[in-house]
């Protein structure tokens, strides 16, 4: 996320501001001065997803990034709106797997700290 003048203050400052109403509530309107918005945060992301996928698709793909990032991607292909992204928990080194397919996409591990294990092989 370009957080323009925004950019490395801390939650606790930027929560008394008076557009933070906004970027919780109804993120899907609001722009970071100087930076971009969320809408343009999750078209590239997803973009980018897309485009790994695309690259790779007989592949299993393991991605990194940050907590807003992952809650955009998952609301996306979760169907979610962009305004409820905040509703969705992604803890620190949690795993979420999105299976992409010619048919859609298929949530099928959100925010997981679980043992690691192929989730489309499980064991018996």
């Amino acid at each position: 996320m370009k957080y323009g003048d925004w950019q490395g203050h801390s939650l606790k400052v930027l929560s008394h501001k008076k557009e933070w109403r906004s970027v919780q509530i109804a993120p899907s309107t609001f722009q970071f001065p100087n930076g971009e918005s969320f809408r343009e945060m999750q078209s590239r992301a997803v973009a980018a997803v897309e485009k790994i996928a695309a690259d790779h698709a007989k592949d299993t793909l393991v991605l990194f990034s940050h907590g807003d990032v992952i809650k955009v991607i998952v609301a996306y292909y979760s169907g979610i709106a962009l305004d409820n992204f905040q509703r969705i928990a992604i803890g620190p080194a949690s795993i979420s797997v999105i299976d992409l397919s010619p048919f859609g996409a298929h949530l099928s591990r959100l925010n997981d700290t679980g043992p690691l294990q192929d989730h489309r092989h499980p064991k018996k």
